[in-house]
């Protein structure tokens, strides 16, 4: 008899985490189209962001996917996906620290960075636990044939 290896809470977590960031685009597609449909100033822009975004949604609902079905495309792309949400954020929060003009109601540039650095590494944890953890590792080996 065959028994399933438990889902790791690092894989439960990409999941949770892929499938925000589908909706997220989503959301943000859908706002962002409203006032640009109204101004149709330049309408293959209009049409070249709805595809990107589009595009973007397909590339994590792929991932998800895959990494609910187990495969091994599914982990390494959630993997890839994450560590360029890393990137990104690095350069939005050194930007918040660098820029001068930055303001906000809710925070200080001080607190906004340190609340970054905190997602980052969260985030960054993530990807080496999905990459490089033993749980992860066993939860996405392939079945090998017992005689």
């Amino acid at each position: 008899m065959e028994e399933k290896i438990k889902r790791p809470p690092s894989v439960r977590i990409a999941q949770i985490l892929l499938m925000a960031n589908v909706v997220i685009l989503l959301l943000y597609t859908s706002l962002r189209l409203i006032p640009l449909l109204s101004s149709s100033k330049f309408p293959w822009l209009i049409a070249l962001f709805v595809l990107i975004n589009l595009t973007l949604v397909v590339i994590y609902l792929a991932a998800y996917s895959g990494v609910s079905s187990r495969r091994i495309y599914g982990r390494w792309l959630a993997v890839i996906l994450f560590s360029l949400n890393c990137a990104y954020s690095v350069y939005a929060f050194a930007r918040i620290a660098i820029d001068e003009t930055y303001q906000s109601k809710l925070m200080s540039r001080t607190t906004a960075v340190a609340f970054g650095s905190i997602v980052i590494s969260l985030m960054l944890f993530l990807v080496c636990r999905l990459a490089f953890g033993s749980a992860a590792n066993a939860f996405f080996a392939k079945p090998t044939p017992d005689e």
